[in-house]
């Protein structure tokens, strides 16, 4: 097809990008992608970069004054930190200060039920933590569309990339 094989359309015509053939996959389906999963992940990405500057700004910190940043959840296992802070993703800072720490959440369930010592940790860090709505934040939304393109609409957010 003019197209290209891998370019596969449904029977409402929407459009995907075939990643891998049936014959080819782990479960013998074949792995697509489609403009919605595009949207979706730039969106997530945008997310999680805005956050990111806004807590740290409305704690007058940059992302290059934290210590250690810890990614958590059970897709984080998957991010490459230079490929994530490439498409902007994670501040671009020393990736050293990166770390996958797995299901946080899932662990610290566990651990609160087994240990009363956990349980009085969760407390005294609830009692210290500073809790921030984002969404009523002002310029919350101009930084989110900001953080929606690839990689950012700021390339000087970016220093390792625009020298490469």
């Amino acid at each position: 097809s003019r197209e290209g094989e891998r370019v596969l359309h449904d029977e409402y015509g929407m459009g995907s990008y075939l990643i891998a053939a049936a014959e080819d996959s782990a479960d013998g389906r074949p792995i697509t992608i489609n403009e919605v999963d595009i949207d979706n992940f730039i969106r997530a990405k945008g997310a999680i970069f805005s956050a990111i500057r806004l807590m740290t700004g409305h704690l007058g910190m940059d992302p290059s004054d934290l210590e250690h940043i810890l990614i958590a959840g059970g897709i984080g296992g998957g991010i490459d930190f230079d490929k994530a802070v490439s498409i902007g993703m994670l501040p671009d800072v020393d990736r050293s200060k990166y770390s996958y720490i797995g299901n946080s959440s899932l662990s610290g369930a566990y651990l609160m039920m087994i240990s009363s010592q956990a349980e009085e940790k969760v407390a005294q860090i609830a009692q210290n933590m500073t809790y921030l709505e984002l969404s009523n934040v002002p310029g919350y939304m101009d930084e989110f569309v900001a953080c929606c393109f690839l990689p950012h609409t700021d390339a000087r957010l970016f220093p390792s990339l625009t020298m490469k």
